[in-house]
């Protein structure tokens, strides 16, 4: 269940913003997290709530000793929310603060952190976000030293692609995607609804379907031989079943 401030939403509620504005104004800065929640859910909200309501947030860590870890932690409860608004702007000024500002905390707790942050960009980035513009740069990913995955940590070192096409490409070409054949026919279909923006014709799209499947098979027929020696029955049932399945895909 979502925390909501109750004042504040019958204040928005009603249309009385510079009441709103007063409340997420004011000094209760242990609430400052709730107050942006409501604001955010609330669609009767201005841009100006908004605004004034992630600054003050933004600025509790300035103005009293709230533990710069429970700041933090607040965070957490809505910065996917933003993601999700993609209000980047903001999302900049928040990782900014934690990724360039690394003197408050450190070691374990720090990695811990920047996982999180990590992860969340890493889930709703786009082809041509920036990671360096996030504070992400190797610098502070070797502060972090959050053990990424080879992708993750390619994906933020090759930065913005040129274009969606391109960024698709890219995905094709790194081995964890051949870990799930959800993710190679996702791509694949991407990129036959680019066709004619990247001068692929449908041939070419079935001949990168075809390899990518191959390329999965390889891999499960791997764990296969892995399951059977090591006596998994019930994973060796699994894994055959899989590979049926998408032996029978590479014949359509």
């Amino acid at each position: 269940m979502k925390q909501i401030d109750g004042q504040l939403k019958n204040y928005i509620d009603n249309g009385l913003i510079r009441q709103a504005i007063a409340k997420v104004k004011s000094k209760d800065y242990a609430r400052g997290w709730v107050f942006v929640i409501t604001v955010l859910h609330n669609k009767k909200s201005t841009p100006e709530l908004v605004d004034v309501a992630l600054t003050a947030f933004r600025n509790i860590p300035k103005y009293t000793n709230l533990r710069y870890r429970s700041w933090l932690n607040d965070l957490l409860k809505f910065h996917h929310i933003l993601w999700q608004r993609q209000m980047y702007a903001w999302i900049k000024v928040f990782y900014g603060i934690f990724f360039i500002d690394t003197n408050k905390i450190s070691g374990a707790i720090y990695s811990w952190y920047a996982r999180q942050f990590i992860e969340t960009f890493l889930r709703y980035v786009k082809f041509d976000d920036n990671p360096v513009e996030f504070g992400l740069t190797s610098k502070n990913l070797g502060l972090a030293d959050c053990r990424l995955s080879r992708y993750s940590q390619a994906r933020i070192e090759e930065g913005p692609f040129e274009s969606k096409g391109v960024f698709l490409w890219w995905q094709l070409c790194q081995p964890e995607i051949y870990t799930s054949a959800e993710k190679i026919h996702s791509i694949v279909r991407q990129l036959g609804d680019l066709n004619g923006h990247l001068g692929v014709n449908t041939s070419e799209v079935r001949d990168i379907r075809k390899v990518a499947l191959i390329e999965y098979l390889k891999r499960l027929e791997e764990d296969l031989v892995i399951a059977k020696e090591s006596g998994l029955n019930c994973e060796t049932e699994r894994l055959i079943r899989i590979i049926k399945r998408n032996r029978a895909k590479l014949k359509m």
